[in-house]
């Protein structure tokens, strides 16, 4: 009987465990913010992030107002030419990640039509000749207008790819100041390779010159370990005196 007791004791605790855990599971935070992009948002060729970013918001249930998480992840032109994908990210505390894209109508910039430099007309000579008015014609060169063709880029995107986040996508830096580049990513996230090999993997481009004041767009990226490339998210870094 008292044995019977222990062990029903033991069963209630086993399934007063399972309780508790059951509950704090259903009470985790499994969802990401949600993306609102404002209507009447364009889209112009040579836009940065921060005017792509204007308006756009993020929201957790839990976590309210994460909107200084956002980022572009991407923008592609289509391959029709007449069309552009935006790709926004945001992330709440828990690391719950929401993508959400906008097609917009995409119209490429006419290009200025580039001149050859006109010719300079020759002087006229003048024949000595007995007859007044008498001269020899000299002919003229053509300007030729000239129109570069233009070529859009297209981009592929994999839905495997990792996702890399920065703390920020804009900073002013002293000049001669040492920098380390990589606390500027705040997170990277992928389907399959965890977060410390991927911050193995990070590359970046467009190193600023930091003897130089002047202004510098910066991309960072990564690779994971089945070859898929993330999306170039840009710096822009502003070297001061």
């Amino acid at each position: 009987m008292k044995r019977s007791k222990i062990l029903m004791i033991a069963a209630a605790a086993v399934l007063l465990i399972l309780l508790i855990t059951a509950v704090v599971i259903l009470k985790g935070d499994g969802t990401g913010p949600s993306i609102t992009i404002p209507s009447g948002i364009e889209y112009h060729k040579g836009m940065s992030d921060s005017e792509l970013l204007n308006g756009v918001t993020a929201e957790d249930s839990k976590d309210g107002d994460v909107s200084d998480t956002l980022i572009v992840e991407s923008v592609i032109i289509l391959s029709s030419g007449d069309s552009v994908k935006i790709t926004y990210a945001a992330k709440d505390k828990h690391n719950n990640i929401t993508q959400k894209s906008i097609i917009l109508p995409y119209k490429a910039p006419a290009e200025e039509p580039t001149k050859s430099p006109e010719a300079t007309k020759p002087a006229d000579n003048k024949e000595s000749s007995k007859e007044a008015g008498n001269e020899t014609p000299h002919a003229q060169e053509e300007t030729t207008t000239g129109y570069p063709e233009e070529t859009t880029p297209v981009q592929t995107e994999s839905p495997d790819a990792p996702v890399l986040y920065l703390t920020k996508i804009e900073d002013w830096i002293k000049k001669g100041s040492q920098v380390n580049w990589i606390k500027y990513v705040s997170d990277i996230t992928d389907d399959k390779d965890e977060r410390n090999a991927l911050f193995q993997s990070i590359m970046i481009d467009n190193y600023p010159d930091m003897n130089t004041v002047g202004d510098y767009d910066m991309q960072f990226y990564c690779k994971d370990s089945d070859g898929n490339f993330s999306p170039k998210i840009t710096l822009h870094i502003h070297i001061t005196d």
